[in-house]
């Protein structure tokens, strides 16, 4: 009866250990499902103002004076250039990317880096960076071009690159940047679209 006691006071404990282990097996798992996204572990730029000069009206084939504020939230430390570009493409319209504030992060960056290899830069600014985890830094660009007779995808782009020395048309010196791996280097560039008027 002693043994038979012992055995049921036994089997109570290894129940109870069972279902300790399963709590903490839950807890580890919800932890897991609360992970931050991918914006929060990866550095990211976004364009977080977008305007022309006194707010004029942007129209296809005519000049066009832009301000753009970039914003870097860095969560490692980085070190480069960061570029903000006007970019136009004849052959990738509005309809073909997704630059929107809800899209997907990872969708948009796999969109710029479309737009970077199928479009022509009207008007480019670049500053060298350094930043650390956690880092928030604000980045003022004016871009000033004529913008071709259209029709196509007109964009500005803000991504993270390396500056590096290139011959000019003319023969002289100039910095270009060059983007970055952003998958490798866990960088999410950022975008957005500008919409010219339709002249009648």
């Amino acid at each position: 009866m002693i043994e038979r006691s012992r055995a049921h006071r036994f089997e109570a404990q290894r129940s109870g250990w069972v279902r300790s282990c399963l709590v903490l097996l839950l807890a580890c798992s919800a932890g897991c499902l609360d992970a931050p996204e991918l914006e929060d572990r990866w550095t990211r730029l976004d364009v977080v103002e977008l305007s022309t000069r006194e707010n004029a009206p942007t129209k296809w084939g005519e000049p066009v004076s832009i301000h753009a504020r970039g914003r870097i939230t860095y969560r490692a430390v980085l070190t480069g250039a960061v570029a903000m570009e006007l970019r136009y493409g004849d052959t990738i319209g509005f309809a073909d990317v997704q630059l929107e504030d809800e899209a997907d992060r990872l969708a948009m960056t796999a969109d710029i880096e479309r737009i970077l290899e199928s479009t022509t830069v009207l008007a480019g600014a670049s500053q060298p960076v350094t930043g650390f985890h956690k880092l928030i830094q604000e980045i003022d660009f004016d871009l000033e071009a004529t913008l071709p007779a259209g029709p196509g995808g007109l964009f500005v782009i803000f991504y993270f690159g390396e500056e590096e020395e290139v011959e000019g048309a003319r023969g002289e010196m100039e910095t270009v940047v060059r983007p970055i791996e952003f998958s490798a280097r866990e960088v999410l560039p950022g975008g957005r679209e500008l919409v010219p008027e339709t002249v009648p």
